[in-house]
Order: structure tokens, then C-alpha cells, then sequence
């Protein structure tokens, strides 16, 4: 499998543990790609490089629009092209990316380069935006003075001082020592 390859099976594992649903297609102009669905969005992902990512967009958007079509559904509103380039953008790359990811006209586009696509956790950063919130386990109501106040005392700072201190802030919002 070549390096590209894994870098849309990366892309294709962050989507399923993200509660898509992936599968690999070959389309006709675009090669081996993902779709990946939930019942509220449908994202397509490709490859690019950057000589060719104007068309590529151009052509998966076209693509997606097409499948989204054939079964409407809540899910045609939320359309994704996702393009993965192994190289890192330069200045001039980075102005066509975000024309391109500017431009939501059909779909919104993400395009994926360099360091982006280089890791899962990477790629997990890059898809945010697609990705459900995930509920906390829970959220820890501890008082942030106790949390300095042991932070220091596990520091090895003097019981005393510690205690003068934090009464200084919690009374005046400053800290004096006597």
C-alpha cells in the first residue's frame, strides 16, 4: 500500500470512529476514494496533488452532488469533499486551499496537506469540524485556589506562607505576604 494510500485509511478510520459509516469506491474520475455517511452527512474523500487539486475539487464536488441526488435525504443539505496532498502547501498552495475551503457553494472542502495528513491524531485535529461532540465523562467542579493550594504545598512551599497567601488573594485579588 502505498504512502497515500494509508493516508485515506487514516482519514477513513477517524471518520468511522467519528460514527460514519466508510466505504471505498473507484470512481471514474477520481481513482480510489472514500464515502463515508452519516444519516445527517455525506463526505467524499480523495487524493490530489497540488498541480491538480482545482479539478480534483471540481470533479469530486460534481461527483458527490450526483450521489447525494440519487437518494434525497437530510443528509444531501450537509455535503463534504475532503482532499488529502501529501505535500506540504506553500504560500501559494495555501492561497488556492483557501479559496477552495472558502468557497461552500455544493459542498463544504477541506483540504488535507503535509503534517495534516501525516498521523491519525493529525488527521483527527484536521476533521473537527465533521466529528460529533462527544459528552464528557464528567467535569470537575474543584476549586481552582485548592488546586493552587496543593499544587504548592506538594511544591514543597511552606504550610504557613501557603496559607497567607491565599487568603491575601481570596480577600483582595492580590498576593501580599506579610
Amino acid at each position: 500500500m502505498n504512502k497515500l494510500r494509508e493516508e485515506l485509511a487514516s482519514i477513513g478510520r477517524v471518520l468511522e470512529t467519528g460514527g460514519f459509516a466508510v466505504e471505498t469506491r473507484a470512481l471514474q474520475r477520481l481513482g480510489a476514494t472514500l464515502l463515508a455517511e452519516t444519516p445527517h452527512a455525506l463526505v467524499l474523500v480523495t487524493e490530489a496533488e497540488w498541480d491538480t487539486v482545482v479539478q480534483t475539487v471540481e470533479d469530486a464536488q460534481a461527483t458527490l452532488t450526483e450521489i447525494a441526488g440519487r437518494e434525497p435525504s437530510p443528509r444531501s443539505w450537509d455535503l463534504y469533499v475532503i482532499v488529502a496532498i501529501r505535500t506540504a502547501a506553500d504560500a501559494a498552495n495555501d492561497l488556492i486551499r483557501e479559496q477552495l475551503e472558502h468557497d461552500t457553494r455544493y459542498a463544504r472542502k477541506l483540504i488535507l496537506a503535509g503534517p495534516a495528513i501525516e498521523e491519525d491524531e493529525a488527521v483527527t485535529r484536521a476533521l473537527l469540524p465533521l466529528l460529533p461532540l462527544r459528552a464528557t465523562e464528567s467535569i470537575s467542579l474543584e476549586n481552582p485556589l485548592d488546586a493552587v493550594r496543593q499544587a504548592l504545598l506538594a511544591d514543597g512551599q511552606d504550610e504557613a506562607l501557603v496559607k497567607a497567601a491565599m487568603r491575601s488573594f481570596e480577600a483582595t485579588g492580590e498576593v501580599k505576604i506579610p
